[in-house]
């Protein structure tokens, strides 16, 4: 395809146009593809007449100058157009590059036969590729469970972190370490045991064997915690410290007969 021409066309659409202009016609021969830019002046012209006069063509720009447009157009349809704007019409048509070859004979192909080029077979790389690409996957997948399983506390670290902010000055000091006890108990047996009294508690836990060795200090320190909270003796923080001590102890050695340690 030669290079794109550029046609600048004056279309005069005023009223004084004299009287041999009204009904001639202009031929303008283009290419397939070649950008054409017309100059359309006429001051009482509106875009759309002009979008409208070159309907059949591809319009790429109008742009509105002081005085009409510049519009840019191309085409591939080979053949005749005619635009009709105002009282002035222009025939333009469109050629083939082929049209300007003068040949009377087919076009014949390179007679030269082509080495084979190199085939590679694609397939089992992308194969490989995918593989290795989802086996990366799990492996991040998992790294990540695992790290976010670690930064999860367990009920022993929870236990501690709670009871720990507990302030001795509070006067329900006892009320919620044995709350926090309770909530630890029904990690490690799985059954509700919050909102029993000691008692029905130590009922409970007579279906766990692995807790029987811990069945006496269990109780010792639950009747040594209603008597503080009950009887209504003045407690000291060191009786509430002793206390802390105490559970503490009892939960690590809870933790770690449930973990299967000695």
């Amino acid at each position: 395809m030669k290079k794109a021409a550029v046609l600048f066309l004056l279309i005069s659409l005023l009223p004084c146009l004299t009287a041999w202009a009204e009904g001639a016609e202009e031929a303008r021969s283009i290419y397939v593809g070649d950008i054409v830019t017309l100059r359309v002046t006429a001051r009482d012209i509106s875009s759309e007449s002009v979008k409208a006069a070159f309907r059949d063509f591809d319009i790429l720009e109008i742009m509105q100058e002081h005085d009409g447009y510049r519009v840019s157009i191309r085409t591939f349809q080979i053949g005749e157009h005619t635009v009709t704007l105002g009282n002035r019409k222009i025939v333009i048509h469109v050629r083939s590059v082929l049209e300007d070859i003068e040949r009377d004979t087919l076009f014949a192909g390179e007679q030269g036969l082509y080495e084979p080029g190199v085939s590679l077979n694609l397939l089992p790389f992308c194969l490989s590729a995918a593989g290795v690409f989802t086996l990366s996957l799990g492996f991040i997948g998992l790294d990540k469970l695992k790290k976010r399983k670690s930064k999860t506390p367990n009920p022993l670290q929870l236990f501690i972190k709670r009871t720990a902010a507990l302030s001795a000055e509070d006067d329900r000091y006892c009320v919620a370490l044995t709350f926090h006890f309770k909530e630890y108990m029904e990690s490690q047996i799985h059954r509700r045991i919050i909102g029993k009294t000691s008692d029905e508690i130590m009922a409970g836990l007579q279906q766990d064997a692995s807790l029987s060795p811990l069945f006496a200090r269990i109780r010792a320190w639950l009747h040594e915690c209603d008597r503080l909270k009950f009887t209504g003796v003045a407690v000291t923080a060191q009786d509430k410290q002793l206390l802390y001590e105490a559970l503490l102890s009892l939960v690590c050695h809870i933790d770690k007969r449930e973990a299967g340690l000695s």
